[in-house]
């Protein structure tokens, strides 16, 4: 889903906006950002327990296919690109982008949390989750492993050559 957009000089800022939903997306945005805000205070999958202590985030809704085209043409190293390449996603995904202040104002995150936007709200405590990527680190769940398996991923991550920073998502909006 792309939103277009124009900035126009002396004109007001647009509070709100409406975007029809694909008819297979369930989990909603007040969803995720309660999901994403309850990960982040989390003591063992929260960022601050892999290093991330003060953080900016910024909440989105993409296609996969446009998550992991960026993802894989804008990977460090061949490892990484094969990881994001691999992946199985569901056709949209919520991710909350991390960024301490100096990343921000770059532009390069310092981690990441991926959910399936094509669940409805599950029993299991984040059973939403698909990854997480904080600080070189990442965790990673099919769809049938709980999260207790993504954060014994997690913990053991290092095998994967990442950098602690990587370029934000910047698919969704275009200029005109």
């Amino acid at each position: 889903m792309n939103i277009e957009w124009k900035v126009v000089e002396n004109e007001e800022k647009i509070k709100y906006f409406i975007v029809p939903w694909y008819k297979r997306i369930f989990l909603s945005a007040e969803e995720a950002e309660k999901i994403f805000y309850s990960i982040s205070q989390s003591n063992w999958i929260g960022p601050h327990s892999y290093g991330i202590t003060k953080f900016i985030i910024r909440i989105f809704l993409t296609t996969a296919r446009n998550y992991k085209e960026q993802r894989v043409t804008s990977a460090d190293n061949p490892q990484e690109k094969e990881l994001y390449a691999n992946l199985i996603l569901p056709k949209f995904v919520w991710v909350c982008e991390l960024y301490e202040e100096n990343g921000y104002k770059n532009s390069l995150a310092s981690g990441e949390i991926v959910l399936d936007a094509t669940s409805s709200k599950k029993s299991e405590m984040f059973d939403e989750v698909i990854f997480v990527r904080y600080n070189g680190r990442f965790g990673y769940k099919s769809f049938d492993e709980s999260i207790y398996d993504l954060v014994g991923i997690l913990l053991k991550s290092k095998k994967f050559p990442l950098s602690n920073t990587f370029k934000a998502f910047n698919k969704n909006l275009k200029r005109i």
